[in-house]
Order: C-alpha cells, then structure tokens, then sequence
C-alpha cells in the first residue's frame, strides 16, 4: 500500500516539475505560428523553384522582392513572385525563380 502512494506522489511531482508556468497577467504572449515581428522575414523553400514567405511590418514590397531574389534565386529576378498586405500589417508572399 506504501509503495503505491509513494509512486503515485512521485508520478504527481514529476508530472508538476514539467508543466510549463502560467501566464502572468499583462505579460506578452507568443506570437501565433507563422507570424513575424517587425523587423523579421521567413521564407519556407519549396519544390520547383518556388517559394513563400512573410515578412514583418518594416520591410516595404521592394526589400522583400530583392531579400527573396538573394535567399531563393541566387541573386537572380524571380520569374514570378506575388507580394500581399498581409492582415495584422507586414507582407505575405510566393513566388518561383
């Protein structure tokens, strides 16, 4: 009978040692997945030659273009590429070299 509380209360403080804390009122909470700060651009590689992205509120339509040119296309014009407003502020994009 001592063992199985024993387990039990050790099953119990493993378990709360890995819970991640609560939210603090007022404190930030992480981004959504896929969003990006201000300052940020992410690009995901996919096949043929194509890509997409987001980028943050700071970078205007043409740093996005040329960052997409240099990171997907080797530096190169992409063949396509299709700039958005994004909701929230920033841009969203695709494209293919």
């Amino acid at each position: 009978m001592r063992m199985r509380y024993a387990a039990i209360g050790v099953l119990a403080l493993l378990t709360a040692c890995g819970a991640p804390p609560p939210p603090q009122p007022g404190a930030a909470q992480p981004a959504a997945a896929g969003a990006v700060g201000a300052n940020e651009l992410s690009i995901d590689t996919l096949s043929g030659g194509s890509f997409r992205g987001s980028a943050g509120s700071a970078w205007t339509r043409d740093e996005v273009a040329a960052q997409a040119a240099s990171m997907e296309c080797g530096g190169g014009k992409p063949a396509e590429i299709d700039i958005r407003p994004a909701a929230g502020g920033g841009h969203v994009f695709t494209g293919r070299c």
